[in-house]
């Protein structure tokens, strides 16, 4: 897996010029990126596919950056994060 085409990060981050930014940077160097602006959104999208990386922010609404690795964490037996 060290093809960066084959290397998908989950971007959440609420503010939409940030997210932007972040992802066009990412896509230049040859990741893929997807993006979510909320943290629900977030926590859907994880459990839908298979992310390499996920990069968030830790104020985001709906569920917080905190609150989004608690639940990663408390399901790692279950999902590949």
């Amino acid at each position: 897996m060290n093809d960066k085409s084959s290397m998908k990060i989950l971007l959440i981050e609420d503010d939409i010029a940030i997210a932007y930014v972040l992802s066009e940077a990412l896509r230049q160097y040859g990741y893929v990126v997807d993006v979510v602006h909320d943290g629900l959104m977030g926590w859907e999208q994880a459990t839908r596919e298979d992310y390499r990386t996920i990069l968030l922010d830790v104020n985001i609404p709906k569920l917080d950056g905190i609150q989004f690795v608690k639940v990663c964490a408390s399901v790692a037996v279950q999902y590949r994060f």
